[in-house]
């Protein structure tokens, strides 16, 4: 994973494997692939991201022999066949960079689902979301702790090109996000949680009441960012000690 990592002399580095998380220059990630997209259905129930068997081409159906997991290409659906029950509900997220799509849409997904992230001891997983975020309200995400707090393990992450309007739609589920793509981000729904802009051409708020843990932009390059707040009715939920929320919005 790398971030606001810059090459000298004009050498363009390759890393094979990894995962932009923003304010790179001079490094290109062969990962964000340009082949044509799929449309992706979760089955099976609970189970592991990096399991192919857990991915179909049509909703409910069966698992395609040696189908690849998700690209930066793919979208990604949940849905009333994916298989969960209130037992058994988990995404179980595993794996270094394994674990990315375009567009991820959870609707009308039963048993409550569970993004489970976890760690391989050291070093947290993610997923990286290159497109659009689409949840549903009683989604669950779980995720680890670490020296600094709770890990924002879900990544918007830059495309092939900057730019482009995308769009947040958690629904209310508590979500933690890392935003770190030049593209301009618009919510679609109220927003719970943690939100870190890296480099971000723009965000706006289409009025919806935002509650957030931490809120916080940071720049390394001269983009002109547009935020706009709208009508939101922003909540701070965290304090230290006895001093008053610290959230910077």
């Amino acid at each position: 994973q790398f971030k606001a990592i810059s090459s000298s002399g004009g050498q363009t580095y390759t890393a094979s494997k990894g995962t932009d998380l923003g304010g790179n220059t001079g490094i290109s990630f062969p990962d964000i692939t340009t082949s044509a997209p799929r449309n992706l259905y979760w089955i099976g129930g609970q189970g592991e991201w990096r399991d192919p068997s857990h991915w179909s081409l049509s909703s409910g159906g069966t698992a395609i022999t040696n189908c690849d997991i998700p690209t930066s290409a793919d979208n990604v659906y949940f849905d009333q066949n994916s298989g969960f029950t209130p037992a058994q509900n988990r995404i179980l997220m595993k794996g270094i960079s394994l674990s990315k799509s375009n567009n991820v849409t959870f609707t009308n997904t039963p048993g409550q689902p569970v993004i489970d992230f976890g760690t391989d001891g050291s070093n947290p997983y993610y997923l990286t979301v290159y497109g659009n975020l689409t949840l549903q309200s009683d989604l669950k995400i779980i995720v680890p702790l670490n020296s600094y707090g709770l890990i924002r393990n879900i990544i918007m992450a830059q495309g092939a090109s900057a730019g482009r309007t995308r769009y947040i739609d958690t629904k209310g589920a508590y979500t933690y996000l890392n935003i770190n793509a030049q593209d301009y981000f618009e919510l679609k729904s109220a927003y719970q949680g943690d939100m870190n802009f890296t480099n971000t051409a723009g965000f706006k708020t289409n009025s919806y009441p935002i509650t957030l843990l931490n809120f916080s932009w940071n720049q390394t390059i001269n983009n002109n960012p547009v935020v706009d707040f709208g009508q939101s009715v922003i909540t701070g939920t965290r304090k230290i000690g006895r001093a008053s929320c610290r959230e910077r919005v």
